[in-house]
């Protein structure tokens, strides 16, 4: 699934740069930071969804690309590696859309797909939206504040600690709410 996602969005990369507003080449930038999230957890499909758990933090890491396609607006994506209750969560932002509302602040909003590490691999959607700033006497320097949703990761019951029965189903699945906060470099 990880290798469809990357050449869909390879495609609309390369779509974009044969297409886009500007001559320049894509923009690369790094962000780390720190998520503060809540999960919830469930495998039995016939009880009512539990609430989500408190809230915790763990640390961030991506990497992005984007290019201008008009002067206001950037078309790009990111993958993102991040602990999520001690277990690895990545997400690639098929789609990361990026408008400027003023010449240091942009928002932004994506949407991509999500692979969690519990037991076996759970597997969904991710999408999000958040504001950046990066003013020109910081250099290469910004911060950004973004919320994210990863909804009903799912993944096979496969191994001995999962629950078995005809009340639990074959699948578990994870949704997760997050508010990050990071610091990007801009190369």
């Amino acid at each position: 699934m990880m290798k469809k996602i990357l050449i869909i969005l390879h495609l609309v990369l390369l779509h974009f740069s044969a297409t886009s507003y500007s001559t320049e080449s894509y923009q690369l930038r790094l962000d780390t930071g720190v998520n503060i999230y809540a999960s919830r957890f469930f495998e039995n499909l016939k009880q009512d969804l539990p609430g989500y758990d408190s809230f915790n933090l763990d640390p961030y890491i991506g990497i992005a690309a984007y290019k201008y396609v008009s002067p206001n607006n950037k078309l790009g994506s990111r993958i993102d590696i991040q602990e999520i209750n001690q277990h690895t969560l990545i997400s690639v932002r098929a789609i990361d859309y990026q408008f400027a509302i003023s010449e240091s602040f942009m928002t932004n909003v994506y949407l991509g797909a999500a692979r969690y590490q519990f037991r076996t691999p759970a597997y969904g959607y991710a999408l999000g939206f958040g504001l950046l700033y990066h003013p020109q006497n910081w250099g290469n320097w910004g911060v950004q504040l973004e919320g994210r949703y990863f909804d009903a990761l799912a993944r096979d019951k496969l191994t001995d600690a999962d629950p078995q029965g005809g009340d639990f189903g074959p699948d578990s699945f994870h949704d997760i709410q997050s508010l990050s906060i990071g610091l990007n470099y801009y190369f």
